[in-house]
């Protein structure tokens, strides 16, 4: 009996529909609730759009529903900084250079990509890996269709796929042991098992932004303070149309009848001596607002983590190395974590392409190793870097192994390396 046939023997007995109380619990329900708000609110579906028309002088005016779409631009800034460059992969000679090959043919640079964007936007993705013809590729499980199954102890026992078809109206369960993969469909009324097959990689690869069951959408946190914003900016749009550009005329003294040509220009009112005519326009307080703004912007970035500078809200000249990273400083720390959990998922995905390869007859030394490197997309003075790597390597403290991989210029170290040989250079050399 694997783990998951034992949480279903201890939270299902007899009960052979299981899957269908289980995507029901409490806990799914309210993350996929989060997902979908998270997803309305970047297809620009504000709170904002919320906001009533009034009536206006007499006729009815429509308020201002600006939304600002700024949450888009932090989102892409952190996914770049992270993955903006392919990863490294670095190990043994024969493990890299396979492991290359794989990422290569089989596209998981560009999937790594799509893996930090989900679990910005949501907290949560879900890749499994598998053999298509021969190339071993990636396929990725949105959020808002993967329920992860964690037993009493916090343990990862089993993942179900579940979505329903909007036009048919088909559910669709497609059901992840450690052992095997089983799907069902309500296809004619009823449920049934479609198909059955064995699970050479594992369950779906888990990634999340956090050591909890489930990880933390960066939205949760920005969304307030940019629907304050959005509040304050419309507000002041309509107070400087209608106050200012459409103002209230106030004449005191004797009473005018007739109306004048509104396209007119040069019209001059003649009044009874005491008559007074004015403008009653709103001055509005310029330094209170920008403060409020001011201070707005300034939690978002905080809480964002990103530079003032990438939203153009401030200019820098003569930028230095250590200039760049205290301007980074922030955004590198966010980086270093979102490196984190994504190496994990990293891991177990190698781990899962290992065992494929087993199954093809490909195996490595037990001394072999692979790891994977993140280089994250920070400005950086390339020039000055690679001095330091070349007086290095010239003082005998560095290996032109080590000098390739972390030279700026140098995409695909393993590549490198096999054309250094190829060269003529020996292996001592290299090394």
């Amino acid at each position: 009996m694997n783990r998951l046939e034992q949480y279903i023997q201890e939270n299902y007995p007899s009960n052979h529909l299981w899957f269908e109380k289980e995507v029901t619990q409490p806990y799914h329900t309210l993350r996929i609730s989060k997902v979908l708000r998270n997803q309305k609110y970047l297809r620009g579906l504000h709170d904002i759009l919320s906001k009533p028309d009034v009536t206006h002088k007499g006729v009815e005016f429509n308020t201002s529903k600006m939304i600002l779409q700024t949450i888009k631009t932090i989102l892409n800034f952190h996914s770049t900084f992270v993955l903006g460059r392919p990863v490294n992969i670095v190990g043994s000679k024969d493990m890299a250079s396979a492991y290359n090959t794989i990422y290569r043919k089989g596209k998981l640079h560009k999937a790594n990509f799509s893996i930090i964007d989900n679990v910005l936007k949501y907290g949560d993705v879900f890749e499994y890996i598998y053999i298509d013809r021969g190339v071993i590729k990636s396929r990725l499980i949105d959020s808002i269709d993967g329920y992860p199954i964690y037993n009493g102890a916090m343990e990862y026992v089993g993942f179900i796929e579940y979505y329903t078809d909007s036009v048919t109206n088909i559910s669709k369960y497609t059901i992840f042991s450690e052992s095997d993969v089983k799907v069902w469909t309500n296809e004619g009324g009823r449920f049934s098992l479609v198909n059955a097959y064995n699970n050479a990689s594992g369950l779906p690869i888990h990634y999340k932004n956090s050591d909890e069951m489930f990880g933390f959408s960066l939205l949760d946190d920005i969304k307030p303070i940019l629907d304050k914003i959005e509040v304050v900016i419309n507000r002041l749009d309509d107070a400087v149309y209608t106050l200012s550009m459409n103002p209230v005329g106030i004449m005191s003294g004797q009473s005018l009848s007739g109306s004048a040509d509104s396209e007119g220009i040069g019209f001059v009112l003649n009044l009874e001596d005491g008559g007074e005519f004015k403008w009653a326009v709103a001055q509005l307080d310029y330094n209170s607002t920008k403060l409020l703004l001011d201070t707005l912007f300034n939690q978002l970035f905080m809480i964002a983590q990103v530079p003032s500078i990438v939203m153009g809200q401030s200019n820098v000249a003569n930028v230095s190395e250590v200039s760049l990273k205290l301007l980074f400083s922030l955004a590198h720390n966010k980086g270093i974590e979102n490196s984190i959990y994504l190496k994990t998922g990293f891991d177990e995905r190698n781990e899962a392409i290992e065992g494929l390869l087993k199954l093809d007859g490909k195996t490595f030394n037990d001394d072999d190793y692979i790891e994977v490197e993140i280089n994250f997309n920070r400005p950086s003075d390339d020039a000055e870097l690679i001095g330091m790597l070349s007086t290095q390597y010239n003082d005998g403290a560095l290996s032109k192994i080590s000098y390739i991989e972390k030279s700026p210029i140098v995409g695909n170290s393993t590549q490198e390396i096999e054309r250094l040989e190829s060269q003529g250079l020996k292996g001592s050399e290299v090394v």
